[in-house]
Formats: C-alpha cells, structure tokens, sequence
C-alpha cells in the first residue's frame, strides 16, 4: 500500500499536509510549531475512507513524518492527536465567479448551530485579516 504525504502549505509557523492512499485523499494533518520550543497539531483521519486494516500504516506514516518534524526543528516539546472520524466541512470561505467572496454552511452541517437563525457578516481587511460578526434574526 502507497501512502503519500504532500505538504499543501507552509508557513513560519506551521504547515498542512494531505494525506493520501493509493492517490486516493484520506485526511489532513494539521502542524503548528515555534522552532526550538514546541511541536502541537493533529491528524485527521476519515473513516468513511480508511478502514481498520490501514488504519495503523496510514497513522504511521504521519507520525514519522511529524517526528522527523520534530527532529528539524529541533523542538523541547512534541504532542500530536490523532482522530478517526466522519469528516464534514464546517466553514468553506472562496470567491466566487464575480470576485464577492462567500461564507457558507451545508445545510447538514448548519444544523449544529444553536437554535434560531443568524446572519454573517464577512469583512476582509487591506491587512489580509478576516472579521466575521454574528448576528441573530430574531
């Protein structure tokens, strides 16, 4: 089995793997880090595509590459959690074809907010920072 680990994004202070089986998208490892100090991040399985049996490659793979990490940066401190799960896109913030950009919830996933109805405001600042306000309708 071919697993692959392909970093999508890098920053100072941390980075986004995805990972794949057999060129097939299984999860997402997420790493923060300040180098010399400290390591933290999680890996996300989804377990609508990874059954029990790969289960334990596919975790071992990420863990090397988060130890090897670890090793570069030279780190005092290191915690990684793991999750098997149903992963379900809570926010997915794009532009659309008419360059406004969107804030959105599937209709599954907004039943996980409280009950009543809100609105968001979405402002992106010259900076490149977001702010988002809440509003409730009612």
């Amino acid at each position: 089995m071919e697993i692959r680990l392909r970093p999508e994004m890098r920053t100072e202070g941390g980075e986004m793997i995805t990972i794949f089986r057999e060129d097939e998208w299984v999860g997402d490892a997420y790493f923060i880090y300040r180098e010399g100090d400290v390591l933290t991040g999680t890996i996300q399985l989804d377990s609508v595509m990874v059954n029990s049996s790969d289960y334990s490659p596919i975790i071992e793979a990420a863990r090397t590459y988060a130890a090897d990490l670890a090793d570069a940066l030279a780190v005092e401190e290191a915690v990684i959690a793991g999750t098997l799960g149903d992963v379900k896109t809570v926010l997915d913030v794009g532009a659309e074809d008419d360059g406004s950009t969107v804030l959105w919830l599937s209709e599954e996933e907004s039943q996980m907010e409280p009950p009543g109805e809100f609105s968001y405001t979405v402002e992106f600042k010259p900076d490149g920072s977001m702010q988002v306000e809440r509003k409730s309708m009612e």
